[in-house]
């Protein structure tokens, strides 16, 4: 029974599930609850495919209290060593085993409306597909952006024939096989270039555009915003392959496409796809003040999930005649004692720093200005200086041509500003004065080194996309080995798991609902046992992407 209900939980209709994601009533009163209708068209599933992924269960598509205070902030973000914390034998560990199969539900869930979208318009004649096409370029998107995530997260997984029950009513045919990373991004690379260029020259009629506008409650019906997205999303895929792997030509061909010119790319921040999540008025909701909000979630537990780490202050070169100008928007000094940042290093006992946390005045925290009472808390899905910050890289690797110090620092400066913009943004204390334009210039070009641009540029990435986007900034520390980065080596008290890991192991609802293949899966790339240590195909070797200490 069990495994028949697993089957329909990756190929159920949209209306299941969106009864269990879509009773938020700033939804109901503007958008169509698709489990309240018995009409399947695109722009509904459209809507249902956002709100999977962003209320619900289905937490993970925008920054959330469950995403930031689980998954984030207590996981992910000390793998990075983002976030500052308490070092204990199990770091490295991540929270219960149901955090992880949560994110592994939640995306198939999202997924399977994603499916039924496709074969909703694949039925469609060549009338209503030319309405449609926007509903389904958009989704693909959105849903190719949580894709990248769970394959850099797990490596292999199902996707090619997961969620096909409900279009096939085939149950013995319904267990997934596993695709492979690389087909997988392979499919995303060729996909998101067409659909960036069909976003980029599409033509809505006013009957449409309206639609759209109602469906798509992120962009508000934009167009253009969706094919930047597309574009930035598949040069984060095609970097991401380019330095090593079996798909290291395929990456870089692609960003040659990408970055000659002809395709559309955020620029600046009037083509970002930024959301506001903080105010407690809008779509979002993510409180500032009670249970469940941006407030309790990063003020509570003794700071433990807002502790700044001591490689990102250095990195920020705190407490120096050079500071990094986002220091003052994105940290707080919290002590009464020196006047200095200080954060949670490795090299520190955990005797010393539970003492520390305990007192709550010693380690610098993330500014309650910009972060935790800031009622209008921005989320980056696809921001100028990631994609300014990228393509530095690329011209640095010598893919591309360009100017990779000017590309570097514009993508600083972006950086710098889009902190102060939401700092400046809260109702919630007195914003920060930004520096000079001068200043804020002589700044970024400080941070340029000609001998290791590759350091410079994916440290300044590590830092923009660190506290809001932590799952980007540890697959590009995997990948590049900068920031170079130092861990506890745990061998003793955990041998299980005693650095930082490569991967997720599969959950254990796979375990129980898709042995089969799980199996097949395990024999033909683990020796048939699980491991949190094999790397998937773009990444450096196995433990080779940090430095390790003993026990202090």
């Amino acid at each position: 029974m069990k495994k028949l209900s697993y089957i329909f939980m990756l190929g159920l209709t949209v209306a299941t599930f969106s009864m269990t994601s879509c009773s938020d009533d700033a939804y109901d009163s503007k958008y169509t609850d698709p489990s309240k209708t018995s009409t399947v068209t695109c722009d509904k599933l459209m809507t249902g495919i956002l709100i999977e992924a962003t209320t619900g269960n289905g937490r993970y598509g925008l920054a959330s209290y469950w995403r930031l205070f689980t998954f984030d902030t207590q996981f992910i973000g000390r793998l990075c060593d983002v976030y500052g914390y308490t070092g204990s034998k199990d770091a490295y560990a991540g929270l219960a085993e149901s955090y992880n199969n949560n994110r592994w539900n939640a995306f198939y869930q999202m997924l399977s409306q994603y499916k039924l979208m496709q074969e909703t318009f694949n039925n469609e004649d060549a009338t209503n597909q030319a309405k449609d096409k926007v509903y389904l370029d958009c989704a693909t998107v959105w849903v190719y952006d949580q894709l990248q995530q769970m394959v850099d997260l797990w490596g292999n997984i199902p996707y090619s024939q997961a969620c096909t029950v409900q279009l096939t009513g085939n149950v013995a045919e319904g267990y997934p096989a596993y695709d492979k990373a690389e087909d997988i991004y392979t499919m995303m690379m060729d996909d998101l270039l067409k659909v960036a260029a069909e976003l980029n020259s599409i033509e809505l009629g006013s009957d449409v555009q309206a639609a759209f506008t109602k469906a798509d409650f992120l962009t508000k019906g934009n167009p253009k915003v969706w094919a930047n997205y597309a574009s930035g999303l598949c040069a984060r895929i095609a970097l991401r392959c380019s330095t090593q792997g079996s798909l290291a030509n395929k990456g870089q061909e692609v960003l040659r496409q990408l970055f000659n010119g002809s395709y559309p790319m955020v620029t600046g921040h009037e083509d970002e796809l930024v959301v506001n999540l903080g105010t407690v008025t809008g779509d979002f909701n993510l409180q500032t003040g009670g249970a469940f909000g941006l407030r309790d979630g990063w003020e509570s537990w003794s700071h433990a999930c807002n502790t700044a780490s001591q490689a990102m202050l250095d990195a920020m070169n705190a407490n120096s005649d050079n500071e990094d100008p986002r220091l003052q928007v994105i940290y707080a000094r919290n002590n009464t004692f020196d006047g200095l940042y200080h954060g949670k290093s490795p090299f520190e006992k955990t005797v010393e720093q539970s003492a520390l946390s305990d007192s709550t005045t010693w380690y610098a925290c993330l500014d309650s200005t910009t972060f935790s009472r800031n009622d209008h808390y921005m989320d980056m899905k696809m921001s100028a200086a990631e994609v300014d910050l990228m393509h530095a890289e690329a011209v640095a690797r010598g893919i591309v041509s360009g100017n990779a110090k000017e590309l570097f620092v514009k993508g600083v400066i972006e950086s710098i500003d889009y902190y102060y913009t939401m700092n400046a943004a809260s109702t919630f204390g007195t914003p920060k004065e930004k520096p000079s334009d001068e200043a804020i210039q002589a700044y970024a070009e400080s941070q340029w080194d000609d001998a290791n641009p590759i350091k410079c540029i994916a440290t300044q990435y590590w830092l923009h996309m660190g506290v809001g986007n932590v799952v980007q900034s540890l697959m590009n520390v995997r990948r590049t080995g900068y920031p170079e980065l130092t861990f506890v080596d745990w061998t003793p008290q955990h041998p299980d798991c005693p650095v930082p890991i490569d991967r997720l192991k599969y959950p254990e609802s796979e375990v129980q609902n898709n042995k089969a293949n799980l199996i097949a899966e395990l024999q033909a790339n683990f020796g048939g046992e699980d491991s949190n240590y094999k790397p998937i195909f773009w990444a450096l070797p196995s433990k080779g992407w940090f430095k390790t200490i003993n026990e202090p």
